[in-house]
């Protein structure tokens, strides 16, 4: 394992393997065999048996329903220096075993996306003005997370294994992040949200800006603020068994702007997926990225490794 911090950058470097079991399969894992299919792990960050959070660095962490191991990345997915984790996922709508009263603002606010309370408690710096906040909610967009289908209720249990920047990023500020994905074969695609990377604001509309999704038989890139579903999308069969690097640069705020481009790496010269857009890109933002979906009937296993992650503040 391999972590480097500097006051530009942060590098959290690590592969991820995540396993998620469809909804009508136990979430239960099988250790050995897991351990055969994807190298053996040295150490374990969370088991799997509620739902979970912790710390990479200070400006990285990460959230699990699933278990989480460390080390153990194939050499064929060709990402170089790692920490790897798998599990079985459970819903993250069932209640944690942790006793979040005797947590601190920031722990509680880096395991649950929505408690901005604690998030603003922590950071009162990044609390919105009366201002920033009705400009804000006037470009929130129409869209959320939800359950997919264009309705809001119920919500459908969730299955989580990301990692995010940490803290958000303030409207102002500009960031590079980097990171490398391997989407193994085999993952079947429903019309609900499966995000494989989400930028979260945090401010008075909360929720994602822009998301990558398995989707529809896609890899779709959807931009809820400027109302854009289906901004640009390749079949998801282009996507799969491949090392796919990411570079995405963002400027926070209302007059934000995002360029993102990804690649295959045996291909450097060739996009896959580009975005470029201008205008609200939130505040207190984190980008996160892994594994986060609805539990519908149909959702297949999937797996995917997720590494070599840098970040550089502008």
């Amino acid at each position: 394992m391999h972590f480097l911090a500097t006051a530009s950058t942060a590098a959290a470097i690590f592969a991820t393997a995540v396993t998620a079991a469809p909804a009508t399969t136990p979430a239960t894992l099988d250790n050995l065999s897991l351990a055969k299919r994807f190298a053996t792990p040295t150490g374990t960050l969370a088991d799997g048996s509620y739902y979970q959070s912790g710390s990479i660095s200070a400006i990285f962490r990460w959230q699990s329903s699933g278990q989480l191991y460390s080390g153990g990345c194939l050499p064929k997915y060709r990402i170089k220096q790692y920490e790897t984790a798998a599990g079985m996922l459970e819903s993250t709508t069932k209640p944690a075993r942790l006793l979040t009263r005797s947590m601190d603002p920031e722990d509680l606010a880096a395991m649950y996306d929505d408690d901005l309370d604690s998030y603003f408690e922590a950071f009162p710096e990044q609390l919105p003005s009366e201002l920033s906040k009705r400009q804000v909610t006037s470009n929130c967009g129409g869209g959320g997370t939800g359950t997919g289908n264009g309705t809001t209720s119920p919500p459908a249990p969730r299955q989580r294994i990301e990692f995010l920047s940490w803290p958000g990023a303030v409207a102002g500020t500009t960031y590079t992040y980097q990171w490398s994905t391997y989407l193994v074969n085999g993952v079947v695609t429903t019309n609900h949200f499966f995000h494989m990377w989400q930028i979260l604001r945090r401010d008075a509309c909360g929720g994602p800006v822009i998301t990558l999704d398995a989707k529809g038989g896609k890899a779709v890139i959807s931009d809820l603020v400027r109302g854009c579903v289906e901004c640009t999308s390749i079949p998801i069969s282009q996507w799969v068994g491949k090392t796919v690097r990411h570079v995405m640069t963002v400027t926070f705020g209302i007059n934000g702007a995002i360029n993102y481009r990804a690649y295959d790496i045996l291909k450097p010269q060739s996009s896959l997926l580009t975005y470029q857009a201008t205008g609200d890109m939130g505040s207190s933002t984190s980008i996160k990225f892994g594994m986060y979906r609805a539990v519908y009937p149909g959702n297949s296993d999937a797996r995917s490794f997720v590494g070599d992650y840098v970040q550089t503040k502008h």
